[in-house]
């Protein structure tokens, strides 16, 4: 197994990162880095139409085309809605040959995901079932139905163009071809239960994150972007370690590629440029880094926009301008409770915060709120973004549901 160095800073999210080529010494005070790009201002959102379920939305899901989202709860609901139509609980019927079976689970569902193309829909949560929907015929149906484990399954991932998915069962992470219901391979990550998910955008690496760090397998034969021929032997080269102390927590990978954020328990950010063996390490987070969202747009750098949430602030991480610039750093802070959810919205540099505080925050270029939304007195749980970015979807943790779309009586504030 190859490794990738660690390399340590100083420092602490106000000021910069350290590690990477050329990088300079942290600051200990926040240099304020402009987003060169002047986005007009952000539409006032409105609410468009509110439901209510019966316990807390673990999560929530758009497909590609944004025709369809999905909601899962904390009582075990898994619903399929439109952006003009509130969602209705999905039929629990797996087919058995000519027989319908019907199945019945209130334990709570944590995860969800469309397949590339919205073909399937997966879900999965407390009980270590796994349940999968197919979409195209005239009614949703269960077409596959395992308990893979007694423990909790919440990581879930599609490939970005195959029905391909990603299960993180207790330390290792499978992949299943969906549309022949087989299982093609089995990742042994070994360290711990995994933590984490993710595909890079081209569908030829897969991150998987736990104690200790991110180990990414790499297709030995990996025609870009292509799910074609995914087979055990594609993956039979060892793993890419990246290390990080204590354990990685939250992983995701950059729009464009190049970048793998991780999210620490030991209140760091590891960030690596994919390909450079010398990652760059932020540390002097208040609390664990649960949650990344990288921009969709690159700024004047070149690079995206990272946001890392923390307790009850965000850190935007911003690269510099310069070749090989490090990471400066601003913090946003208005929430006065944990940040339970943050998301970029698509082609902005507009993000979304949800928290336990009751507010959704909009961060106008994610620098100045814009608007600030509520509807949930216990707390916000979820959030999400239709990809074309015109709606998005806030999940509330007593069951609120609320899809917000931008006003037609005028435009920001």
């Amino acid at each position: 197994m190859s490794r990738i160095a660690r390399t340590s800073s100083k420092g602490n999210p106000k000021g910069r990162s350290k590690g990477g080529p050329k990088d300079k010494a942290s600051r200990s005070h926040p240099k304020t880095s402009s987003t060169q790009t002047k986005l007009k201002r952000s539409p006032t959102f409105e609410r468009r139409w509110r439901s209510q379920l019966e316990d807390s939305i673990t999560a929530i899901a758009w497909s590609s085309n944004g025709q369809n989202f999905a909601i899962a709860s904390a009582a075990g609901d898994v619903l399929l809605g439109t952006p003009d139509h509130s969602p209705a609980p999905l039929p629990q019927m797996h087919k058995q040959g000519e027989q319908d079976e019907a199945i019945t689970t209130k334990d709570a569902m944590s995860s969800l995901g469309f397949s590339a193309t919205g073909q399937f829909l997966a879900a999965s949560g407390q009980s270590g079932q796994v349940m999968i929907w197919s979409l195209t015929e005239a009614e949703p149906i269960v077409v596959f139905n395992q308990n893979l484990t007694k423990d909790w399954i919440d990581c879930l991932a599609w490939h970005p163009s195959a029905p391909i998915l990603a299960i993180g069962v207790g330390p290792n992470a499978q992949l299943w071809d969906m549309t022949t219901q087989t299982l093609v391979t089995e990742f042994a990550f070994n360290r711990s239960s995994v933590q984490a998910l993710a595909w890079h955008p081209q569908g030829n690496h897969l991150a998987v994150s736990g104690h200790g760090g991110v180990s990414v397998w790499t297709r030995s034969n990996s025609e870009e972007n292509s799910g074609e021929n995914l087979t055990a032997d594609n993956w039979s080269q060892p793993p890419e370690f990246i290390e990080v102390p204590g354990a990685s927590i939250a992983v995701q990978w950059s729009l464009d590629g190049r970048y793998l954020g991780s999210g620490n328990l030991d209140r760091t950010l590891t960030v690596v440029n994919w390909g450079n063996p010398l990652p760059w390490f932020m540390q002097g987070f208040p609390g664990k880094v649960r949650q990344l969202s990288w921009s969709h747009d690159s700024t004047p750098s070149g690079s995206p926009l990272l946001a890392a949430a923390c307790t009850n602030g965000i850190i935007i991480w911003e690269r510099d301008a310069k070749q090989d610039g490090i990471w400066n750093s601003r913090v946003l802070e208005k929430h006065t409770q944990t940040v339970k959810a943050i998301a970029f919205q698509p082609h902005t540099f507009t993000l979304a915060s949800a928290s336990q505080d009751g507010r959704v925050i909009l961060w106008h270029n994610a620098k100045s709120v814009s608007q600030t939304l509520k509807g949930a007195k216990q707390g916000w749980s979820a959030i999400a973004w239709s990809p074309d970015g015109t709606s998005l979807i806030t999940g509330g943790q007593a069951g609120e549901l609320i899809l917000w779309a931008p006003s037609s009586r005028g435009q920001g504030f």
